[in-house]
């Protein structure tokens, strides 16, 4: 895998897969915060949030006087707020109750009422309550760690919550406090009592409490059922699933590349994956003609995948493996594409050496094939390794190409040959291959077209073509053609085209977006001709755009135009709410979402933090939530396939480029169908795959049953209100 392609893998999954996560005391001052019940929308005035703050403006550590309490109350046009600091005590416990009554809230500490406040709650109530969390942004270095310990909320109508946050402080520091997520719904005509009790003790020296990871990569401070603790264990397991996966066998029904054989309809057999809209219906057609709704796995098999870095702190390692065959494989260096010579292992590659013995790679191909198969997965999805003659959607890059910000400058002949040639060199050795289901080039945010860019781009030299490309755009589709009207908007002195390609221009934002939109449209339609001119066999999935993370929300319309299929990636608790749904329906394309998951917090008791975006308690609330999810996504007339984020759980010390003294450098997820030891979640699995074999199935059912009319009723009401 080339460096460009591992750089685009630390972008996976949304907004917060960009954030580099320490163990909990960063080297640098700011921000320190942490809330103890937050249910809110900042932009919106709505719903309330109760928080331990400190901000230190110099940069300097947060220190224990600094410290306070707040209360926030939106009421749908303003916030209001109680504050409150203490002479506060190290190791000691305080009790913060906050009660909102209708028209207004006091703030208690200890059983004393320190402020009161007027005015009312608008409740938002379409997110979960989040509790005990310390957001990234606000986890500065501090001469305290404050550790929130329970958590109550009461309704006087008699409903409530009662949460516990009690874990060792090697936990705390490994996993620091991650958001609990809990469904609440409060009626702002009842009074509303929250309660939290927190202590602060001082900054613990996290060296103290090493090792945090045992030998087998798993948090060593953690304890729970299925842990592995000897080899024996791993052998145990490995006999176990052999068991199990005969039990389960191979399903029946379909043909190799996930199609079904059952339909009662069949398209022609051209050899490769295309799209047919059956009854209005989308499908993706397998090469041998049979409708399939694609259901994937990405990072598979990931027999090296997923280092961690060590360089700097192999002292939070209970034990690193040799460096001399077969060892020497889970060993990587740079595998982020920093130049700083950082070293990383892969612990999962040498728990699958213990486990698989001499010929342990072979053994763990075909098992991570065997298990797709046994799990009624179709093939594999981003990120995947060619493995096992399944199908596989390849994510492409352009390493090293000539970009002139984010972007190559699409505008210069020059360039658009070496992208061709780049592209070519990716694509034509597999022209033929029946088992690519599609091309995918970049991920999310990587290549959208920002407005910084373009505002860097007029600023450059004059004769670079795209600057030229885009004042010229915009001469003819903004002003009409005249150099002066131009000169007076972008405030520059200019009375002639040459001038106007001379100069630094400061646009008013409507032309910069106009031109955004215009690049973007260049770009994304040079792409798309050039994948089609190489490769006319297979499909297009544009660059698995995130809703939401983009400069606004033409952006999905602009990729839609360019793409067979609008690959896309969602974290969230349902398929499509209404607002996704209304995007999806605008374009009247077909869909495929390349990347969905619901990785358990586990109470925050095995070293993994809780992804906020989309979280599940344990195994089997993923699993619930997986089947609800595709039950959705496989009822909706766009969508022609899924794919599940990941197949193995990432490090509890992270996965990405680091160096140095923190315990985690990256993504710490439980995103896995499979955890670091290599043993199968069962209790997930075992509900991934009856909803895996019953997908294609239940989408036929809609086709053969319902009429346009019908499926559109269908739609509305039950795929796309949120539940």
């Amino acid at each position: 895998m080339n460096t460009g392609t591992q750089l685009s893998r630390t972008k996976l999954v949304g907004l917060l897969l960009l954030l580099i996560v320490s163990f909990s005391l960063p080297a640098w001052g700011g921000s320190c915060r942490l809330y103890l019940a937050a249910q809110y929308d900042w932009d919106r005035h709505t719903g309330f949030y109760l928080s331990l703050e400190n901000e230190v403006p110099d940069g300097s550590p947060c220190n224990l006087d600094g410290a306070k309490v707040f209360l926030g109350v939106g009421n749908g046009q303003e916030w209001r707020f109680l504050g409150h600091s203490s002479k506060w005590q190290l190791d000691r416990d305080y009790t913060i109750s906050a009660v909102i009554c209708p028209g207004s809230f006091d703030l208690t500490i200890n059983g004393q009422l320190v402020d009161q406040g007027e005015g009312s709650l608008l409740p938002m109530n379409d997110v979960d309550l989040d509790a005990n969390w310390v957001p990234d942004w606000a986890n500065s270095q501090a001469e305290y760690l404050a550790i929130q310990k329970s958590l109550s909320v009461n309704s006087r109508d008699g409903r409530g919550l009662n949460l516990k946050f009690e874990r060792p402080v090697p936990l705390i520091l490994l996993a620091s406090q991650s958001p609990t997520n809990v469904p609440w719904a409060t009626d702002q005509s009842q009074t509303l009592t929250v309660t939290a009790v927190f202590r602060m003790i001082g900054t613990p020296d996290p060296r103290s409490f090493a090792p945090y990871v045992d030998r087998y990569g798993q948090s060593k401070y953690g304890n729970w059922p299925g842990k592995a603790k000897s080899d024996a264990d791993l052998a145990a397991a490995a006999l176990l699933e052999q068991e199990k996966l005969q039990e389960w066998g191979v399903p029946s029904g379909f043909d190799p590349y996930g199609g079904v054989l059952s339909a009662g309809w069949q398209e022609q057999a051209t050899g490769f994956y295309r799209l047919v809209r059956h009854n209005g219906v989308w499908w993706l057609i397998t090469p041998l003609g049979n409708p399939c709704f694609y259901i994937a796995l990405s990072d598979a098999p990931a027999l090296n995948w997923d280092r961690t870095p060590v360089t700097g702190r192999t002292w939070l390692f209970e034990e690193l493996p040799l460096k001399t065959p077969p060892w020497d494989f889970a060993w990587g260096l740079d595998s982020w594409g920093q130049t700083d010579g950082t070293e990383d292992v892969a612990v999962p590659t040498v728990n699958m050496i213990r486990k698989y013995g001499k010929d342990w790679m072979s053994k763990a191909n075909d098992l991570a094939v065997g298990r797709m198969k046994a799990w009624g997965f179709s093939g594999f999805g981003k990120w995947s390794d060619d493995t096992g003659n399944l199908p596989i959607i390849p994510v492409l890059g352009t390493s090293g190409g000539p970009n002139l910000d984010r972007h190559p400058d699409i505008f210069d002949p020059p360039v658009q040959t070496e992208l061709r040639s780049v592209l070519a060199a990716q694509v034509t050795p597999r022209l033929k291959d029946p088992l690519v289901v599609g091309w995918s080039l970049h991920n999310e945010y990587d290549d959208i077209i920002t407005v910084d860019e373009i505002r860097n781009m007029l600023a450059l030299f004059f004769a670079i073509a795209a600057k030229r490309a885009l004042v010229d755009e915009a001469l003819a589709s903004l002003f009409n053609k005249n150099v002066a009207s131009l000169a007076a908007a972008w405030k520059i002195s200019a009375t002639t085209v040459n001038e106007v390609y001379s100069s630094i221009p400061s646009p008013p934002p409507a032309d910069i977006e106009a031109l955004r939109q215009y690049f973007a449209r260049q770009y994304y339609g040079f792409l798309y001709r050039t994948f089609k001119e190489l490769d006319p066999n297979h499909l297009y999935f544009g660059f698995w755009i995130v809703p939401g993370w983009w400069e606004n929300e033409t952006d999905w319309q602009l990729i839609a135009d360019y793409c067979d299929v609008i690959g896309y990636d969602r974290y969230s608790p349902v398929f499509a709410d209404d607002w996704m749904a209304a995007l999806i329906r605008k374009t009247d394309k077909p869909i495929f979402v390349g990347e969905f998951s619901f990785p358990p917090t586990y109470n925050l008791e095995r070293g993994f933090r809780a992804y906020q975006s989309v979280n599940a308690w344990d195994d089997a609330d993923a699993g619930r939530l997986y089947s609800n999810w595709l039950e959705d996504a496989r009822q909706n007339p766009y969508c022609v396939g899924v794919s599940w984020f990941q197949y193995r759980d990432e490090p509890v010390s992270g996965r990405g480029p680091g160096q140095g003294p923190d315990l985690v450098y990256g993504e710490d997820y439980a995103f896995g169908l499979v955890d670091v030891t290599d043993q199968p979640k069962y209790d997930l699995v075992e509900k991934v795959r009856p909803a895996n074999l019953q997908a294609a199935h239940i989408r036929l059912f809609l086709d053969r049953v319902l009429s346009r009319q019908q499926r559109e009723l269908f739609h509305q009401q039950r795929y796309v209100t949120v539940r």
